[in-house]
């Protein structure tokens, strides 16, 4: 799946406390592994926080490989969001790639 910066951030905040079993635990860690950013990545996009807000220069999207666990869990945490009215503009770019989302 292509992400943009700001999809990663987001699916990376999303997953952070995310519980599940030993399976779903180590899967999520490789996805996270995936999302994050390397050494130079981080230099190159100039990635900081400025009064409590992450801001970066936009680089490419990253392919990053979403298998069907890391997809069940990323939806249902969204479907979890969604239903206690905690989902924000931000989330709206990560759901629109994951429509079973839609009716949760």
């Amino acid at each position: 799946m292509l992400l943009t910066i700001k999809d990663r951030l987001i699916l990376l905040g999303t997953l952070a406390n995310v519980q599940g079993n030993l399976t779903e635990l180590r899967i999520l860690r490789e996805l996270r592994e995936a999302l994050s950013f390397s050494e130079k990545e981080h230099k190159k996009l100039n990635i900081r926080e400025e009064g409590g807000r992450i801001l970066w220069k936009e680089g490419e999207p990253k392919e990053v490989e979403i298998g069907e666990v890391a997809k069940r869990v990323i939806v249902n945490k969204l479907k979890e969001l969604n239903a206690q009215g905690l989902l924000s503009d931000d989330h709206l770019g990560i759901a629109d790639k994951f429509p079973e989302v839609e009716g949760a």
